[in-house]
């Protein structure tokens, strides 16, 4: 089975200090690694991170998402590094002005 269509992670009991304080969130994320719809939703948090306010929701933030990944067992540790950093880099990304005449001499 390839890695983009591997099944969902099981549901299984984590202790850990994300499962308390965003545990929608955390078994989301768990899934990262295996189930495609679950990448995207987690590269537009990272997108729209700066952009809308998530106060309101349990959510755990970019700046904790490489803690979370190595809190937990992955079936491809290095896929799940990858998955994380990569989306920590989009959220830290801020849009900056388009420069005019930018490309033009």
């Amino acid at each position: 089975m390839s890695k983009t269509t591997c099944a969902r992670r099981p549901a299984e009991t984590c202790h850990c200090r994300f499962a308390r304080l965003a545990p929608r969130h955390h078994d989301l994320l768990l899934n990262v690694e295996a189930d495609v719809a679950t990448t995207v939703e987690l590269l537009e948090l990272a997108t729209t991170w700066e952009e809308l306010d998530y106060s309101d929701e349990a959510v755990i933030p970019p700046c904790d998402w490489m803690d979370f990944a190595a809190a937990h067992n992955w079936r491809d540790p290095e896929l799940a590094a990858r998955l994380f950093s990569l989306a920590i880099d989009v959220a830290s990304r801020r849009a900056e002005p388009a420069l005019v005449g930018r490309g033009r001499r």
